[in-house]
């Protein structure tokens, strides 16, 4: 040992100190520090993701008191137990919303080993640590498309314009999916989402099929037009695109058989009849669904073809016909009869098919069109939306003018503006002036925005904010029509009842007006007796949580009964009111 070791400590008396004199000195940390988490629960929608992706087990989801659960946000939120917890951070990598972070926080002391368990708030964001961002996610932001028809193609035909995923692209972007469930809890219908897609991700179209035939039986038609209340409320959707649950949906169908992969269970036939008037979604369903459980259905179709406006007026780019058929055909597979071009009241009276049948199921949708107040009636130059999509639908070939008025700001007045641009450059061989003036303004209006997007695409102009004042017209042509500007939409009391600036107007010029303010039912064929006896909510037929009217043994859907006025909604509606004839009948 050497004497003058204890020296040699001498030269560390002037040098700075490596360690830190804790706690009279506070310790450093890196910026990206991962300790204690914290939440923020105003953008945390509770979808679980951290929950799913922690190794450690130490998150559990678990409901908020007073949060109430709405569309796109569960009442839950993290917990995490530090006793288990890892800090690793794939929790926040896994966020949607980027409401999960991690602070520089981690000094906790206590005795009681429970309390190292709580719900992360913005207690800790003061000192934030690790975070990411979408560029820096475990997840993927970016929707993976197919294929689509470009403007320039498509306004020049009436081929479909999105085409269905290859597999290798649809099983890309059902890998997307984190399977939260929020998507199905807003389905109307509450669609097995998470379970189909996954099931796309692994390559298994025949389960896929089978998750989706579940609940939804016009899924081909659905995944063409639905009107994705999903895709509305999907995690990804909060920074990035949602999930395709549409158009996914399209793709197992076209890979497989249906009549040998979906074989649902058939009942023993029963004694009961059941007549289904309508042809719509609701009506095909509740069909479905009773003559699968052994009643002898009738569905009574006033049109050549069943579908209703479903099928007969979304124009052909947007649903083929025989994409449609294919998913009728199949539902009639099952036993219903379909007697088309059979009018109630016409060739049938109503009281006739209430008397023969032990319960009548009502799903005759909106054909009657709402007329707005205009100075001149019934003009060979205007005609009422649904009439013409109907009739060029049916390749009825319909007079289509060079300069082209649509009146309307929902998806049937876009559908009437982009059929007709395709019938000027189709039928009148160039390509004419189509405009669409509305009462709402562009951000207020109810079409959907890929819908304005595509009209916009293809040349349609929009008027927004304007209404019909003057239309100016001998009794053969129409010259144009002044439109008058819309002050407000509604009333004080909140009623529809719109009001205008009549000294602020515009001058159109149209040689013919397509009408699309919208549709009405029409129940002139109901006798006046069973009339009153029908309890009405607004325009609507009232019915019970089974599709009950207060006509014994009349039951109603779709637009008539609600006011979703989508597909997936009266499939909702066939299926409950199938289920409440079922418990009537017993």
């Amino acid at each position: 040992m050497s004497y003058l070791s204890p020296f040699s400590a001498i030269k560390f008396l002037f040098k700075k100190p490596v360690t830190v004199r804790y706690p009279k000195e506070e310790k450093k940390v890196s910026p990206i520090y991962r300790g204690f988490h914290t939440n923020d629960l105003d953008k945390c929608i509770g979808c679980g993701d951290c929950e799913a992706v922690c190794q450690c087990n130490a998150i559990s989801m678990e409901p908020v008191e007073g949060k109430v659960a709405e569309p796109g946000k569960s009442n839950l939120s993290p917990v995490i137990d530090y006793g288990r917890c890892s800090y690793c951070g794939l929790c926040v990598e896994a966020c949607p919303t980027n409401s999960l972070q991690m602070s520089k926080d981690f000094r906790y002391l206590s005795a009681d080993t429970d309390s190292f368990r709580w719900r992360p708030d913005s207690t800790h964001s003061e000192n934030p640590g690790f975070t990411v961002d979408k560029e820096t996610s475990i997840l993927d932001f970016e929707r993976k498309s197919p294929d689509m028809l470009p403007a320039e193609k498509s306004m020049v035909s009436f081929a479909e314009q999105v085409k269905v995923y290859s597999k290798e692209l649809a099983i890309a972007e059902a890998n997307r999916c984190i399977e939260c469930g929020l998507c199905a809890e807003n389905c109307p219908i509450n669609m097995r989402i998470p379970e189909y897609i996954a099931a796309i991700a692994e390559g298994d179209f025949e389960k896929s099929a089978k998750y989706i035939y579940e609940d939804n039986t016009l899924p081909g038609i659905c995944g063409r037009v639905c009107t994705k209340h999903c895709e509305d409320v999907c995690a990804l959707g909060e920074q990035g695109d949602p999930i395709a649950i549409r158009f996914l949906k399209r793709v197992p169908l076209e890979e497989i058989d249906y009549n040998s992969v979906i074989k649902p269970a058939v009942k023993d036939t029963k004694s009961k009849k059941v007549a289904i008037i309508g042809g719509g979604p609701s009506a095909l369903t509740a069909a479905y669904d009773l003559s699968r459980w052994g009643y002898k259905t009738t569905v009574f179709e006033k049109n050549s073809s069943p579908g209703g406006a479903m099928l007969l007026c979304i124009p052909e780019y947007r649903l083929p016909i025989k994409a449609g058929l294919k998913d009728i055909d199949f539902l009639m597979s099952f036993g219903a009869e379909l007697k088309l071009n059979t009018e109630i009241g016409k060739d049938i009276a109503f009281a006739e098919i209430m008397s023969e049948y032990d319960a009548v199921f009502l799903g005759i949708g909106l054909w009657k069109p709402t007329v707005p107040k205009m100075n001149v009636e019934n003009h060979p130059k205007i005609v009422y939306a649904i009439d013409y999509l109907s009739k060029n639908k049916l390749g009825e070939k319909e007079f289509t003018g060079d300069n082209v008025v649509v009146i309307g700001g929902g998806n049937v007045a876009i559908d009437a503006a982009r059929v007709a641009k395709r019938a000027q450059i189709i039928d009148n061989g160039h390509e004419g002036n189509v405009i669409l003036a509305s009462l709402e303004e562009r951000e207020k209006m109810p079409a959907w925005a890929d819908e304005i997007e595509a009209a916009l695409e293809e040349h349609i102009e929009f008027n927004n904010g304007w209404g019909i004042d003057n239309i100016d017209a001998d009794s053969k042509e129409i010259k144009g029509l002044s439109v008058k500007k819309v002050i407000s939409m509604f009333d004080e009391q909140g009623r529809f009842n719109p009001s205008y600036d009549t000294a602020n107007t515009l001058y159109l010029e149209a040689d013919q007006i397509i009408i699309a303010a919208g549709q009405q039912p029409s129940f002139s064929f109901i006798p006046q007796d069973m009339m009153n006896k029908i309890e009405f909510a607004g325009r609507k037929i009232k019915v019970d949580s089974n599709g009950a009217t207060s006509l014994p043994k009349l039951f109603a859907g779709g637009d008539i009964a609600n006011r979703k006025g989508d597909i997936v909604s009266a499939i909702r509606d066939g299926h409950s009111a199938a289920v409440g004839i079922d418990k009537l009948l017993g």
